[in-house]
């Protein structure tokens, strides 16, 4: 299993635009298009800093994946995606190893 690098860092937040200016003032982020994902419930905007996008997502409503995560645990870390050469194979060995994937 080889990982190449960090492609994206998933971000649950409450306010969308709020943490979007946060990222674009203190990191410099340059901030996407905002895109629209009925089937979850939720809204997102990546932001990227160097070479990794930050996914920011906010819920649209009281019900949904983003919605229930941050009743469960709160604004923060939802997920990180990694650039492999092979998914399969790591998906094999991080599952052996009790990684959950999202």
């Amino acid at each position: 299993m080889e990982i190449r690098r960090i492609t994206e860092v998933g971000v649950a937040v409450r306010n969308l635009e709020q943490a979007t200016r946060m990222f674009v003032d203190l990191f410099n982020a340059t901030a996407g298009e905002i895109v629209e994902v009925e089937q979850y419930s939720m809204r997102f905007r990546m932001c990227r800093i160097g070479k990794v996008d930050f996914e920011l997502m906010e819920p649209t409503g009281e019900q949904g994946v983003i919605a229930e995560f941050l009743a469960k645990r709160g604004e923060g870390l939802h997920h990180v995606a990694f650039a492999v050469d092979d998914i399969e194979e790591t998906m094999g060995t991080l599952g052996r190893k009790n990684v959950r994937f999202v």
